[in-house]
């Protein structure tokens, strides 16, 4: 019985064969070789083909598509025509040792879990202040992943990680309002004897007369809409949780917006940008197709 093995790539290709100098110019030819895990699931051993002798850890340069979830980047670690999250949990497993998985050798073992903190730490410098991770569907990958971010932030590259787990909650107008009207609200304290004219022009917008959801955007006072996330932010009420690790942070999304979780996701991120105040909004999701 043939045993099953299937492989996937990461972000570098690697020209076989020098032609020659022409030049400060060095010309190839031959087909590129595609450094990639190869799975064999017969055995449950994880190998890798590399295109040099060592394992030394890829450039990483994240693909950033734009194309569904609009002004909000996506991230990809991996990248090929039929790679699943299947296949990438086998890393996972290797890693943990779960379910008798192994790496060939230690060094593999070493080079994936730099190669994860790699794609962490490119992000985690880029947004080195109040970081917050979203799990909307949880999965041992993104599971993974949140762990070694926080193990970060821990670490000190970052301040004062933050989890969401699950789907974050949409506000209703009631809420705001009343969050607004406590007696220790931040806004109250910020414009003093004012408050009762901003309140009062706040009234329409989160009034309990509006239907549906609270949206932070109807109030066209930046300064007032800055004052109201920053009284989310403090509330004590237990539905103001959320805003406690969303408004003024960066946020990153753990989750695959172009595979199952799409919708999932899209509502998430509709929901942040109307109810809550993030600083930053980015995806990383753990495999991208190869459209090539």
């Amino acid at each position: 019985m043939s045993k099953r093995m299937t492989s996937f790539l990461i972000w570098r290709v690697v020209p076989t064969e020098k032609l020659r100098l022409e030049g400060d110019k060095t010309l190839w030819t031959g087909v590129k070789k595609q450094e990639g895990f190869e799975i064999d699931y017969g055995r449950k051993v994880i190998t890798f083909v590399p295109a040099r002798d060592d394992y030394e850890i890829p450039e990483y340069t994240p693909m950033v598509d734009y194309s569904e979830l609009g002004d909000v980047p996506v991230w990809s670690i991996f990248k090929g025509k039929f790679v699943h999250l299947f296949d990438v949990y086998r890393l996972i497993y290797a890693w943990k040792g779960i379910n008798n998985w192994a790496f060939k050798d230690f060094e593999l073992m070493d080079f994936v879990e730099k190669l994860f903190d790699s794609v962490i730490e490119k992000y985690m410098n880029a947004h080195s202040k109040e970081v917050t991770v979203i799990i909307p569907e949880g999965n041992m990958c993104y599971d993974f992943i949140a762990e070694r971010i926080l193990a970060k932030a821990d670490e000190g590259l970052s301040s004062n990680g933050r989890l969401i787990e699950g789907r974050i909650h949409a506000l209703c107008p009631t809420q705001v309002y009343d969050a607004i009207d406590d007696g220790d609200s931040k806004i109250r304290a910020l414009y003093g004897r004012d408050f009762n004219e901003v309140f009062h022009k706040l009234g329409p917008t989160v009034g309990e007369e509006i239907d549906g959801f609270f949206d932070r955007n109807t109030i066209l006072d930046k300064d007032v809409r800055d004052a109201v996330d920053l009284t989310l932010k403090h509330c004590r009420e237990f539905w103001a949780e959320d805003a406690n690790k969303i408004n003024g942070r960066h946020v990153l999304i753990l989750g695959h917006p172009m595979g199952g979780a799409s919708d999932t996701i899209n509502d998430l991120i509709k929901t942040l940008k109307q109810c809550y105040a993030p600083k930053t909004v980015t995806v990383l999701q753990m495999v991208a197709r190869d459209r090539g």
